[in-house]
């Protein structure tokens, strides 16, 4: 939903997408729920040409995020790869994990103030990617020395035909897991046993949408999990509803990846 803008070279590797959700748009979009995937968001809420701004920073979630229907206003959104939102809130991405966090708390009033004003989406995603710039650009860029050493465990965790445990990730990249759970908190926000749970579950339910009857036994050991009662109590826990609701029930609107 909404008008989506690319970002440059030096931006996507850490960003999704940026879309703009004019207020009609939001008015006419169903309930969600935002379900953990290990990515982070930022919403920056537009007040109208000239007008106000309001921006906040979605951490990576553990658990769903339900949204009520609200006012609707016309929206900014950002959307952070995993591992790819630490450069630019400068503090460790755990204290941004489950909560919803004003842009004003993390960026100076200055840089806030230069997203607002734009007459329309084009330039205000250009004054974002401005101001997401200078963030990436500038002394307050937050850069853990793990960073690197995160980005290869994700890669080999999403990998692997079957998820690693946490023990053998570890050992796979010839580390600690003490080692690998302070840089996951630092860079993901999430500690990696969690992590590769949500992967998991992702992993899951992607597979369950492509497939036109779910065999919910076999999907289960595909998936890694121990049998269709693991694999349910997850889908509960992290997508708030039956595994059948997930996939074949009233979708709940799923932001655009």
């Amino acid at each position: 939903m909404g008008q989506r803008f690319e970002v440059d070279a030096a931006l996507s590797p850490m960003i999704r997408h940026v879309r703009w959700v004019t207020a009609e748009q939001a008015a006419r979009a169903e309930r969600y729920v935002r379900l953990p995937d290990g990515e982070s968001e930022l919403l920056v809420r537009v007040g109208g040409a000239g007008g106000d701004v309001t921006a906040t920073v979605v951490g990576s979630r553990t658990m769903p995020l339900q949204k009520a229907p609200t006012q609707p206003v016309t929206t900014l959104l950002v959307r952070f790869r995993v591992a790819g939102a630490y450069p630019f809130f400068g503090v460790p991405m755990h204290e941004l994990t489950d909560r919803l966090v004003p842009l004003g708390d993390l960026w100076s009033r200055a840089l806030v103030s230069s997203l607002a004003g734009a007459p329309g989406p084009r330039q205000a995603a250009a004054a974002l990617s401005r101001a997401l710039h200078t963030r990436l650009e500038g002394p307050a860029r937050y850069e853990p020395y793990a960073a690197p050493y995160v980005r290869r465990a994700l890669r080999v965790a999403m990998a692997a035909p079957r998820l690693p445990t946490v023990r053998d990730l570890a050992a796979l990249l010839g580390g600690s897991e003490r080692h690998l759970r302070r840089a996951f908190a630092e860079v993901v926000g999430i500690a990696p046993k969690p992590m590769l749970r949500i992967v998991r579950f992702q992993r899951a339910l992607r597979w369950a949408r492509e497939l036109a009857h779910v065999d919910w036994s076999a999907l289960a050991q595909r998936a890694g999990y121990c049998d269709q009662a693991h694999l349910i109590d997850d889908f509960r826990e992290l997508g708030g509803r039956t595994p059948t609701a997930l996939v074949e029930g009233p979708r709940v609107r799923r932001r655009a990846r």
